[in-house]
């Protein structure tokens, strides 16, 4: 059994399936008591971890956390046991261990007993991602646990994985570039210098929009000079109006326009 895992640690992939295998051998070999062969499972497990190419379930994150306490149980690391425990039954709760990997009275259960009698869930916040969103144990998140281990993922916009990382107590976080939510989006000085063109062109238009207005209204004065026969009237009435229309149809073409060049 040694050799095949030493064969398939060589040609690991980066999948959910390879680390699910690799967390189940580890856990075969420690069943059978097997120490070489659980330390290179666990090995792959780890190794599967942190290459991950998809995003990790809860129920994967939670055996990760299970093959740690048992790699730290048979390092006779007591603390780091318990630990990765709380690990696990935070991120599945309810979850016990098999009869075959803990016996009834086996120091093991009873370490996970122990786990259950702590509360790790005060948590830390976490920087926004410039892009994407973070994982902890699987689940979307922006804060993580203080008091234990946990699975950390980063996500890109279209669901590609950038990091995963196994991150123990007191550990760093992997570093990623992150948003300043207290920061003003940037203003394009470009459009800041546009904006005083684009107010006069609005004014303008505005003004060439009342000329034409007023072309209509002293086109009344100018059917009513046709109408009597009065030629002085009508040559005045007819001057103004057609002065009022050209002036209007400029006002709002040189205004649109302003409005236009402003704006870009």
């Amino acid at each position: 059994m040694l050799i095949w895992l030493l064969a398939r640690v060589a040609a690991a992939g980066c999948t959910t399936q390879t680390l699910s295998e690799a967390i189940d051998e580890a856990e075969e070999a420690f069943v059978g008591m097997e120490t070489a062969a659980f330390d290179t499972a666990a090995a792959q497990a780890r190794s599967a971890l942190t290459c991950q190419e998809q995003p990790i379930t809860p129920i994967l994150c939670a055996g990760v956390h299970r093959v740690e306490a048992l790699s730290a149980f048979v390092d006779d690391d007591d603390d780091a046991t318990i630990l990765s425990f709380q690990a696990m039954l935070s991120t599945q709760p309810g979850y016990d261990l098999s009869s075959e990997l803990a016996p009834p009275g086996s120091p093991l259960r009873e370490a996970l007993d122990r786990a259950r009698q702590y509360d790790t869930s005060d948590p830390f916040p976490l920087g926004q991602p410039t892009e994407g969103w973070l994982t902890v144990d699987g689940r979307r998140a922006m804060a993580a646990p203080s008091g234990r281990p946990f699975v950390f993922q980063r996500l890109l916009d279209d669901g590609a994985v950038a990091q995963t990382a196994y991150v123990p107590l007191g550990k760093p976080l992997p570093s990623y570039d992150t948003r300043d939510l207290n920061r003003p989006e940037p203003v394009d000085a470009t459009s800041r210098r546009g904006r005083p063109l684009m107010w006069v062109g609005v004014a303008v238009a505005a003004a060439g929009a009342g000329a034409y207005g007023a072309a209509f209204a002293t086109r009344s004065s100018y059917t009513d000079a046709v109408q009597a026969g009065d030629e002085e009237r009508i040559r005045s009435a007819h001057g103004l109006t057609n002065g009022l229309a050209i002036g209007g149809l400029v006002g709002l073409g040189t205004g649109g326009t302003l409005v236009l060049v402003g704006a870009l």
